[in-house]
């Protein structure tokens, strides 16, 4: 080997003479790509094995001495048998003077410079050679119809690197040489030649472990199975790697393959918005511990990682792409690839032997791209690239079956690595560039020569053949539950901006509306003809799964029929009596026929059990509730029925509901939002039975447990208001014949009896604590009374708080504020969350707990004992985080509001129908509190409840003091709690549950879905917000965790039957149950849901205040600290109050 660094001594050879010339560009500002990449590889390639004597390799002046260093040991190593020289592209003319090459290769096609630079300077004529790549920059047809004009000859060759690729070069040329013929009359050849020579993947120095072993060095879990995408991170000219995020998504929400590890790696920048992009996409889809960056990715970490991979995926969808070193590299490391049936893919495997193929979709977008093409060549690849659909569900399902199938992956593997050792491996691909060009070098005589082109790129006609197929008028097109999703609010969909002026938000939202019917191309193009960009948006939507190409449409079968409810016309004609009419609220008289009838059968089912002297306004309260709840839902329905006949006159809507047959018409029409109405009234219904027979058998107990109270005993019910109903779940306040108020809870009340129950020996928590507290303001308590028949229920004291016009005293206010402090501490010790200014209402100037239900929740006593073990750390951020804050019961000093769902989402306005907010805001001034001249709303600094500061942090000192000095006591009253159910709140999304309940009763297009894709639209979601949950909890201890995916089947159930989910777990167990349209189910969990006894932890934290002295004073001091300053800094009464409801204070 000669390694010359100063200019060689060069000689003419006339003929054969073995002379091997190449030209590298610089890499300056490239950074590694493809196309350094491929030229980088066949020189090596050339070096180690071809049969050149001598090698000559011109680049930039300035790179030469970096070239040089880097090629040094590899020429060392392979490159002995060879004189090699590094020279100056200024050298280059010169040596053309001088030297007859074998062949002079560039890392191009476009060889017009380099042979017209040849046709100058050499005596001799000689094979030119170059690579094609990027073929689709030149969209100008610039550079080729050069090709055309130059003097190139038979004896030059431009070297494909697939068929496709071939073709495509095949096509440039043709389009160029039909523009020459188009402005001067003249076809113009080319005269060199296009030959089919692969890129040459060498084998480099392999990682010598284990799979494992590889995995444990990378960081990764071994047990985990990592997919590997590898290259450069960029979706205007690579791929874009969404739809892979999506695939995993559908692998683990849907497929529930949970032990898979995305790894993507190339060059890359973390802040770039490509980056940054998939990020956030990931957070959505709750991947973020499922996805790895890998974006500085030298030799030898690449080797790494393919050892490190179980299954390669690379989803080209780009047209500059051509061929795959990628692939070639997996398959020659034995592991399975998974590529897009996409270019010179197609050619690298064949489906399903020795790798898969996933089809991929596209359409013609000349007309946006060709004219853009000219300026923004980026624009226009970004736009063909993002209108290239790559099968996701296809791909979903090969990855399934890869990862769950050993044996096919190591056979597609050991197929993948012979075919790349057959084709691709670079002393192949060297012999047959020498047998090349050795008939290259017979054919230097001939000189081509050509000139002329048109503007634009064809890219339809010249990349035609890569999709699978084309998207034509008989092509349909289905919203996908992604796209629903999408068009809920309920995912965020992902766009690039480079995109932003080809995608019209509005008009995707349409089309998403529009496809919910399976629409053919045909019907789209006729109804928005004047959309330029109507084929494009379709394609990109498929591209991300909102859209489905050519579905397989299920068909539905409508059941309206549902347990013991009538069907409409049986109960058609049938109408209420005049003076219960009279006394019935509704909206509007004519929504209130259609709906009679039913309410006729209604009090029917409940006039059994209904007391024999009761009053027409019972049945009126009875049915009011029915009433308002159904009356929402048909106008929902109505709603519809103005959306299909595209009419918004209410009188002309429900005149033509009324022709066509009423409910009946509404239930043929709306299967799902009947099926939901149905099993609510039911539900309805049985809870109404079920509270007359329930009373009917305790009444004369209910009379004794009050007979110290009421002036008389109550024999029956006369009327009902029920201000909260779930169906299962529900809370009715009941006047009794005797003029007295009783509230039933349809739900186990132990625990509240247990906490806040009133008792003459004071045996409750919040009795004995007022023991303890002596003269202090303590717990207020009130009776409650506990029963069981096939479930827990129970009555409780009505506490009136319609007393807000009560003027307190100072000291009274003083006391008011005392007695929250001490509730304040009570919810922290007892693990109280979920409280908010509902739980607790003012009555006879003093606050009352009327739910502990929510007692003992992880939450709160995860929260204080962080507090409890680093005081000082945990308080730094103030309220934020804390257990106090954690009670929710903050909530008393400054919410005073209820914000809530609507039923419908459709109103009625001046007899038009408009849509309307999906949330209404309900005042809440039961907690508004009047000491002096001062109440809790005025506006005035500093507020009340600053006013008061100290006195609620007294109460909170107070209470932690007295549990603390009896601690043994308290300890014996907590055991007794064992056994005792108690409402459990998630770790998961609860908000996110509730939005898709309201879509399932407003959105439309969910009337179109049969029962079996609405169960596993529903099925779907509620497995994301479980995934979700398991999310959050990852930097959680482990006896804290739980897991929530396992929620996801009955929380999907309980939204599709439009029932309320409450989950419940009973203290000292370690199963969640779930409680839902009547049903009691525990959650199947083989270890157990919990892990941790929240009864147990609040007893040990409890020990700690009592114990450690100087702990619990630190505490104190902490908490106190923040509590004083959140009530004189930060709170704002009423600060988030709607205007509109600001205005009735």
């Amino acid at each position: 080997m000669s390694f010359i660094k100063k200019k060689p001594v060069l000689k003419q050879v006339k003929k054969d003479s073995l002379i091997f010339g190449c030209l590298l560009t610089s890499s300056d500002g490239v950074g590694f790509n493809g196309l350094r990449r491929a030229n980088n590889d066949f020189l090596r390639g050339i070096i180690r094995y071809s049969r050149f004597r001598e090698i000559h390799v011109f680049t930039h002046t300035h790179a030469l001495s970096e070239l040089r260093s880097e090629w040094a040991e590899y020429i060392g190593r392979y490159g002995s048998d060879k004189t090699i020289h590094f020279l100056s592209v200024h050298e280059l003319a010169s040596c053309f003077k001088t030297i007859r090459y074998q062949v002079f290769h560039q890392g191009d096609p476009y060889l017009g410079r380099l042979a017209s630079l040849r046709d100058h300077c050499s005596p001799s004529l000689f094979p030119i050679t170059g690579r094609a790549h990027t073929l689709s920059m030149d969209s100008h047809l610039l550079q080729t119809r050069d090709l055309l004009l130059s003097p190139l000859k038979s004896c030059d060759a431009i070297l494909c690197s697939s068929q496709a690729q071939q073709q495509v070069m095949n096509r440039l040329l043709a389009a160029a040489s039909s523009s020459i013929n188009n402005h001067i009359g003249v076809a113009i050849p080319f005269k060199g030649v296009l030959s089919f020579l692969p890129l040459g993947v060498e084998s480099s120095k392999r990682f010598s472990g284990t799979t494992d072993e590889a995995k444990q060095l990378l960081g990764y879990d071994p047990d985990c199975q990592v997919i590997l995408t590898l290259g450069r991170i960029s979706p205007s000219d690579k791929m874009d790697l969404h739809p892979l995020l999506l695939g995993l998504n559908e692998l683990l929400e849907a497929h529930g393959l949970k032990h898979v590890l995305l790894v993507i790696a190339g060059s890359g920048d973390a802040s770039d918005e490509s980056i940054q992009s998939l990020l956030r996409q990931a957070y959505e889809l709750n991947l973020e511990d499922r996805i790895r960056f890998e974006l500085t990715v030298d030799e030898e970490r690449k080797e790494l990682l393919l050892a490190a991979c179980d299954v390669f995926v690379s989803l080209s969808d780009n047209i500059q792409e051509s061929f795959g070193i990628a692939p070639v590299e997996a398959m020659n490391h034995c592991k399975p690839v998974v590529l897009s049936d996409w270019n010179g893919y197609k050619e690298l495997v064949k489906d399903e032997e020795s790798g898969f193929l996933i089809p991929t979709h596209s359409a013609d977008y000349d007309h946006l791209t060709r004219t853009l093409g000219v300026l923004l060549n980026g624009a226009a690849h970004l736009i063909q690239a993002q209108g290239t659909v790559v099968d996701v569900s296809r791909l979903v399902q090969v990855l399934k079956r890869l990862l769950s199938n050993d044996e096919l992956r190591q056979t597609i593997a050991n197929n993948g690595y012979k075919k790349a050792e057959a084709d691709y491996s670079c002393s192949k691909v060297v012999m047959d560039y020498h047998r090349m060009v050795d008939d290259l070098y017979r054919e230097a005589e001939l000189l081509p020569h050509t000139p002329a082109r048109p503007i634009g790129l064809p890219y339809r006609h010249v990349f035609g053949h890569y999709p699978t197929s084309y998207v034509n008028e008989k092509t349909r097109f289905l919203t996908t539950d992604r796209g629903v999703r999408v068009l809920l609010k309920s995912e965020q969909g992902h766009s690039y901006s480079e995109l932003d002026v080809w995608l019209d938000e509005d008009f995707i939202t349409e089309l998403a509306s529009e496809c919910l019917n399976n629409k053919s191309l045909a019907s789209l193009l006729s109804r928005y003809s004047e959309r330029a960009d109507l084929v494009f948006s379709l394609l990109w939507m498929s591209k991300y799964h909102l859209l489905q190409i050519d579905p397989v449409i299920e068909q539905a079968s409508i059941i309206r029929t549902v347990l013991s409810l009538p069907e409409p016309q049986e109960f058609q004609n049938k109408t209420l009596p005049a003076e219960l009419t009279d006394l019935l609220e509704y909206p509007e008289t004519h929504r209130f026929k259609l709906m009679e009838p039913l309410l006729c059968w209604y009090i029917e089912q409940c006039e059994p059990l209904l007391p024999t002297s009761h009053s027409l306004l019972l049945k009126a309260d009875v049915l009011n509730h029915v009433l308002n709840q159904f009356d929402d839902q048909l106008l929902q329905a109505i709603g519809w029925v103005a959306k299909e006949i595209n009419e918004t006159s209410y009188s002309v809507v429900l005149d033509s509901v009324v022709e066509n047959g009423g409910i009946g018409y509404l239930a043929d029409s709306f299967p799902h939002w009947y099926r939901v109405n149905c099993r609510m009234l039911l539900r309805s219904l049985r809870s109404c039975k079920l509270l007359f027979k329930r009373f009917g058998r305790d009444f004369q107990w209910i009379n004794e447990m009050f007979e110290h109270d009421w002036a008389s005993p109550a024999q029956s019910i006369s009327r009902l208001s029920i201000p909260f109903d779930q169906g299962f779940t529900s809370v009715v306040i009941m006047t009794l014949d005797n003029n007295e108020k009783l509230v039933y809870k349809n739900r186990d009340l132990r625990i509240d009896r247990h906490l806040v129950g009133a008792s003459e020996t004071q045996d409750t928590i919040a009795g004995q604590l007022n023991q303890w507290l002596g003269d202090f303001p303590g717990i207020m308590t009130h009776i409650i009374l506990c029963r069981q028949d096939r479930s827990h229920y129970g009555y409780c004291q009505y506490l009136p708080n319609d007393d807000h016009e009560v003027v307190l005293g100072a000291e009274q206010g003083a006391d008011y504020y005392r007695h929250l402090g001490v509730l304040s501490a009570f919810s922290v010790l007892l693990g109280l969350g979920d409280l908010d200014h509902r739980n607790v209402i003012t009555c006879a100037g003093k606050p009352w707990l009327i739910d502990g239900e929510v007692a003992f929740q992880p939450k709160v006593l995860r929260a204080l004992e962080r507090e409890l073990s680093n005081p000082e750390a945990a308080f730094m951020r103030g309220i934020s985080e804390t257990a106090f804050e954690h009670t929710d019961l903050w909530r008393v000093w400054e919410t005073f509001h209820v914000g809530q769902l609507r039923n419908s989402n459709v109103a009625l306005e001046n007899g038009e129908l408009i849509p309307q907010s999906p949330h209404e805001w309900v005042p809440h001034f039961e907690n508004v509190l009047r000491v002096g001249q001062r109440h809790s709303l005025d506006g005035h600094q500093p507020s009340l409840a600053t006013e008061y500061s100290i006195q609620v942090v007294e109460g909170f000192r107070m209470a932690i003091g007295v549990v603390s000095e009896n601690f043994d006591q308290w300890q014996s009253l907590l055991l007794k709690c064992r056994g005792y159910e108690v409402r459990y709140v998630p770790i998961m999304d609860l908000v996110i549950t509730e939005k898709l309940c309201w879509d399932l009763k407003v959105f439309h297009g969910f009337q179109s879905f049969t029962q079996r894709r609405l169960k596993g639209y529903c099925k779907r979601f509620s497995t994301r917000i479980g995934l979700g949950g398991e999310e959050v909890q990852r930097w959680l201890e482990p006896e804290w965790k739980e897991p929530t995916a396992l929620l996801a089947e009955t929380v999907a159930e309980a939204c599709l039957n439009g029932s309320p989910v409450q989950f419940t777990r009973v203290l000292g167990e370690g199963d969640a149950k779930v409680v839902s349209g009547g049903v009691v189910r525990i959650v199947d969990c083989e270890q157990g849901y919990f892990s941790l006894d929240p009864l147990d932890k609040a007893i040990r934290l409890s020990r700690i205040l009592s114990e450690d002295s100087e702990r619990r004073d630190q505490y104190v001091a902490g908490i106190s600290s923040v509590i004083l300053r959140w009530l004189e800094e930060q709170l704002v009464p009423g600060g988030s109050l709607p205007e509109e409801l600001r205005q009735e204070i």
